[in-house]
């Protein structure tokens, strides 16, 4: 077998693409869902810089997460050379935008982004034992990016309570939503799938969307939009019939934008 150096030296170059977007496009949407919805219910300068902060930090992950587990295996590719350059790179446009955007944040969203970090860095050591698409991971992650939506708010004049709330709202729109596309893949490959708690997540949802809504914290028509999306899951995890992973990511993407569209225009509206 050929020493480790000669394997490095002759490794083929690899494509910059691979190393710096992640996989998963799902994480795009729940990337992106808060942020909206945080500019959307205060914009300011300060709000895009930290989104735009967020999306270098989510661009850092995989290229980070490559050149650490190559660090660990103690190997050196040029994969791992161009891993530690994107990463690197990213961590630096991401504190570019946030560090001036977090001058002068109020201290509730220092708390938010305080209790998203951990959740953030356990996610970061499921990924390093290539377990980030386990349930587990994949649920700590989106609540970590859900915190997005508070932060984004807090940072552009938005009451604590309503910017937690939205936060709160985007959360649990998450939850559901992963638990529902991975009943639903399974049922497209033609695997096992139990639906309950895809549909009780909708419930629960659609619950804490009516007891905000209640409290004056969420619009009513964040109410209407988890109805929909819970009778999106009935008609998905029952009678449509199976479709290729690739529609089902389609979908929802759609679905997630419809989702934020009416909790947007319910907040700025006061529907």
């Amino acid at each position: 077998m050929a020493p480790e150096s000669t394997r490095s030296e002759t490794a083929p170059a690899p494509r910059w693409t691979a190393v710096a977007l992640p996989a998963e496009h799902g994480g795009w949407g729940l990337l992106l869902e808060p942020i909206a919805l945080g500019l959307a219910i205060a914009p300011s300068l300060s709000g895009l810089g930290l989104a735009i902060a967020a999306l270098f930090v989510f661009l850092g992950r995989l290229p980070f997460r490559l050149a650490l587990q190559d660090r660990l295996r103690g190997g050196f590719y040029p994969r791992t050379r161009l891993a530690w350059r994107l990463a690197v790179a990213f961590g630096m446009a991401a504190m570019a935008f946030g560090i001036p955007s977090l001058v002068g944040a109020p201290r509730p969203a220092w708390l938010a982004l305080a209790l998203a970090a951990p959740l953030g860095l356990v996610q970061l050591r499921f990924d390093l034992r290539n377990r980030g698409r386990d349930l587990v991971p994949e649920m700590l992650g989106a609540v970590a990016l859900s915190a997005s939506t508070p932060i984004v708010a807090l940072v552009g004049g938005a009451p604590v309570a309503v910017a937690f709330a939205a936060g709160g709202l985007i959360a649990v729109r998450a939850f559901s939503a992963i638990l529902y596309v991975r009943a639903r893949l399974r049922r497209a490959r033609g695997l096992p799938s139990d639906r309950k708690p895809a549909l009780l997540s909708h419930a629960l949802a659609l619950a804490a969307a009516g007891a905000l809504t209640w409290s004056q914290l969420g619009p009513w028509l964040g109410v209407v939009a988890f109805a929909l999306l819970a009778a999106r899951a009935l008609h998905g995890l029952g009678l449509a019939p199976p479709v290729r992973p690739q529609v089902v990511g389609v979908q929802e993407v759609v679905w997630g934008v419809c989702t934020v569209v009416l909790l947007a225009v319910g907040y700025r509206a006061g529907l």
